[in-house]
């Protein structure tokens, strides 16, 4: 049974369709292909245990903070991420993180006045990422 779903891409992408029985055959004779499908579906799915840890065990500060550390821990040309800058919108880290635009932007906002990150139009610099990482520990709501 699908499920339709809508999916917003932040950067330009290539979309290809087919069928399970379409790609097996591909699969099986293309290892590095299995290869990335597999390390695919294992991100995805310590994506989705991640996700269900943050919407239980944590606050809007620690939801913020955490998606800042994880984005921009490594350069990532396709996405546009490079040295500790992430190219997003509040309204679009708010989307990833199933979250209000004004409670994004009011977290980030008080790390700006911690001087942990620095906003611009379309662009969060993270500036103190230790100042990130110890976020559960100084902001409790």
């Amino acid at each position: 049974m699908l499920h339709p779903s809508t999916v917003k891409a932040v950067t330009d992408v290539d979309l290809l369709c087919c069928t399970i029985s379409q790609l097996i055959p591909c699969l099986c004779c293309n290892p590095a292909i299995l290869t990335k499908v597999l390390q695919h579906c294992s991100g995805t799915m310590n994506h989705l245990s991640y996700a269900l840890h943050s919407s239980r065990f944590m606050n809007r500060y620690q939801k913020v903070a955490s998606f800042l550390l994880e984005e921009t821990e490594t350069d990532n040309p396709d996405k546009e991420i490079i040295e500790h800058c992430l190219p997003y919108s509040h309204d679009e880290i708010a989307m990833c993180l199933g979250m209000a635009r004004p409670t994004v932007s009011h977290v980030l906002k008080a790390f700006e006045k911690e001087g942990w990150v620095r906003c611009a139009y379309r662009m969060v610099y993270v500036l103190d990422q230790e100042g990130l990482v110890g976020i559960g520990k100084t902001k409790n709501t």
